[in-house]
C-alpha cells in the first residue's frame, strides 16, 4: 500500500501570495525553480509512459505543491482552503494536457507553474462572482506557445485526475483516523504504550503515527472500535472522569478494570453491564 504523505504546516512568507498569484511568468518560474515542489522526475516519467502507475506515482508527488499552495491562499482566504485543494487535485489532468508542462526549465517546474496558472484562474472566477474581495490582486497567465516533443493523450488525463481524487480521498481518511487516534489518546489517557497494546501495534508505530508517517489500513477497524467503545462510555461518564473509571475494578466483572476488559476483547461486555446498571445520561 502507498502511504499518503501528511499536510504540512507551512510558515508562509508574505510575499508569497503576491508570487502565486499576481507576479508574472518569469517571477513565478523563478520562485517555482527554486521552491522545487515537484521533486524527481515524475512528471516526465508520466508523460512518457502515460500509464495509470505513473498517474498516481504523479498524483502523489503532487501533494507538495498543492499543499503550499494551499497553505498560501488560505492565510489570506481562509474559508476557500479545502475548495482550492480539491480544485488542483481536479485540474491535474488539464495542466498535462496545457502547453505548461514545457514552458520552463523541467516538465516538473512548468507543471508547478501551470497548477499555479489554473489557481488563478480559478480565484478571479469566484472574484468576477463576488465571492472573493476585489482588493486581492490576481493576474491571470496563460502558457507559452510551444510546439510539445510529446503530447499526452486524452486518456492519460483522466487517468491522472482519477488517480488524484483517489489520493485526495486517501489523504482525508488519513487525517480523520490521525484525529482519532489523538483523541483517543486524549480522552482516555493513554501513554504511548497503552496505545500501542490498545490499537495491537508496537511503540514505533505509534511514534510513526504522529510524526506524520500513514496509518496502515488493517488498523482501521481497531481504531473504529476502540473510538466507538469511548464513545459509547461517554454516554455515562464526562470526559474528565474518564481516565480514572477505565483503571478502576468493577467486581461484578471478575475485579477486571474496564481497561483490562478492552485490552482482552470483552469491551462489549462491558458495555452491556454499564447499560444494565447505568441510567440514561451522563454520571457525575
Amino acid at each position: 500500500m502507498t502511504s499518503t504523505p501528511t499536510r504540512p504546516i507551512l510558515s508562509i512568507v508574505p510575499s508569497e501570495l503576491n508570487i502565486l498569484l499576481n507576479a508574472s511568468v518569469t517571477t513565478l518560474q523563478r520562485w517555482c525553480e527554486s521552491s522545487r515542489l515537484i521533486r524527481g522526475s515524475v512528471v516526465r516519467e508520466f508523460v512518457q509512459e502515460q500509464t495509470w502507475t505513473s498517474a498516481r506515482a504523479l498524483a502523489a508527488a503532487a501533494d507538495p505543491a498543492v499543499n503550499s499552495f494551499v497553505a498560501i491562499v488560505s492565510s489570506r482566504l481562509p474559508a476557500q482552503g479545502e475548495a482550492a485543494r480539491r480544485l488542483l487535485y481536479f485540474e491535474l489532468g488539464e495542466v498535462v494536457l496545457s502547453g505548461w508542462l514545457y514552458a520552463a526549465t523541467s516538465t516538473e517546474v512548468g507543471f508547478t507553474m501551470g497548477l499555479a496558472a489554473q489557481l488563478r484562474h480559478w480565484i478571479l472566477e469566484l472574484r468576477s462572482a463576488g465571492m472573493v474581495t476585489a482588493s486581492l490582486l490576481v493576474r491571470e497567465i496563460q502558457p507559452p506557445r510551444i510546439t510539445a516533443p510529446r503530447s499526452v493523450q486524452p486518456q492519460a488525463a483522466a487517468y491522472l485526475v482519477s488517480a488524484a481524487l483517489e489520493h485526495s480521498a486517501g489523504a482525508d481518511r488519513q487525517e480523520a483516523y490521525r484525529q482519532r487516534v489523538s483523541t483517543l489518546r486524549a480522552r482516555m489517557a493513554l501513554s504511548g504504550a497503552d496505545l500501542a497494546r490498545l490499537l495491537r501495534v508496537s511503540r514505533e508505530a505509534v511514534r510513526q503515527w504522529e510524526s506524520g508517517s500513514a496509518i496502515s489500513e488493517d488498523r482501521w477497524a481497531a481504531i473504529d472500535s476502540a473510538y466507538q467503545t469511548m464513545g459509547h462510555l461517554l454516554k455515562y461518564f464526562k470526559p474528565e472522569r474518564l481516565p480514572a473509571v477505565l483503571r478502576r475494578p468493577i467486581p461484578a466483572l471478575e475485579n477486571r478494570s474496564p481497561w483490562d476488559l478492552i485490552l482482552m476483547g470483552r469491551e462489549q461486555e462491558l458495555l452491556r453491564f454499564y447499560d444494565n446498571v447505568l441510567t440514561y445520561g451522563v454520571t457525575a
